[in-house]
């Protein structure tokens, strides 16, 4: 009995090693060169263009099948949106859709019988649709100089609504963020930026528009994200129109920029008897604060502009 046992399990083995020789599982080969692409900004906006190009891979010229080709896809998904596109040639131009969100392009290089090649690259798409809050009631739009901005009206006077944006640094210095986060600029900069008949706050001109943080605050979301994070001493009801969104501020250090606060502070500039003053909201504070002693080369902070109604 004890020998049958034996026989029986080297007969089972040597069938199992028959059926290995028999179906042996095909090994892939390597591809020629490697797939890499230049890294696309952090920020983009709707209608930028860029090339790429795998042709950096390709098939060893010691391959005796002449009739393989290469197949590139490349794959784009934003969100839980994705397309693919498969193309027999390695040139690919993506146009950024009109789709707020986080970005990435994926590209593979494939052929019968060989390891697959990627790469990848990624960015945020930011377009007008990416910041969403109620607009307070009463907005008017004007145009200086080829830029539009808007305004409300406060106590006599027109208040800006919005993020100025011309002549500002933008957010990481991304062109792509300048429009939808506004600029950022330091005191001197804010001194000529303005447009003609409009003037940076005073701060007596703030604390008449307000010293509640909530009636500055809009409730805003970037990109299906929420900004301003809940506070329960904190109401916002953006009851003078301003609309304040927390994309924070910016110093700089022998060119260097460290922006910092997002998500968390709004920072203006105002004057203070011609000197430089900023008016700050923090998210879990429900008072607006000042503070006065800056850096005016080196600090950068939002700007609205005021200007008396006629």
């Amino acid at each position: 009995m004890k020998i049958s046992r034996i026989a029986l399990v080297f007969t089972v083995l040597a069938l199992a090693a028959c059926k290995k020789e028999e179906d042996p599982k095909p090994s892939l080969k390597t591809l020629d060169g490697s797939l890499s692409f230049e890294a696309l900004p952090e920020y983009v906006n709707p209608g930028m263009t860029f090339d790429y190009d795998a042709s950096a891979v390709s098939i060893p010229e010691e391959e005796s099948d002449k009739s393989l080709s290469l197949s590139y896809v490349f794959n784009l998904t934003i969100g839980s949106e994705s397309v693919s596109d498969t193309l027999t040639v390695p040139a690919y131009t993506l146009v950024v859709p009109d789709k707020p969100g986080k970005m990435t392009l994926k590209c593979t290089v494939t052929a019968l019988g060989y390891y697959s090649v990627t790469a990848s690259v990624n960015a945020t798409i930011l377009s007008d649709k990416s910041i969403v809050y109620e607009k307070p009631s009463g907005e008017q739009s004007f145009t200086e100089d080829d830029t539009v901005f808007y305004a409300v009206e406060n106590n006599d006077l027109l208040w800006m609504s919005r993020n100025y944006s011309k002549g500002g640094t933008p957010y990481y210095r991304e062109p792509a963020a300048l429009g939808i986060y506004g600029g950022y600029y330091t005191w001197n900069d804010a001194l000529s930026a303005c447009p003609d008949g409009w003037t940076i706050p005073t701060l007596e001109q703030w604390d008449a528009l307000s010293t509640k943080s909530g009636d500055l605050m809009c409730n805003v979301t970037l990109n299906g994200s929420r900004m301003w994070e809940f506070w329960p001493e904190v109401v916002i009801t953006n009851s003078t129109g301003i609309s304040a969104i927390p994309v924070g501020y910016a110093e700089r250090r022998d060119d260097h920029f460290n922006f910092a606060g997002f998500n968390e502070y709004a920072v203006f500039w105002a004057s203070d008897g011609g000197k430089a003053a900023c008016r700050y909201i923090f998210v879990s504070d429900p008072d607006v604060k000042t503070f006065s002693t800056i850096d005016e080369d080196n600090f950068y902070a939002s700007l609205r502009c005021v200007k008396a109604v006629e």
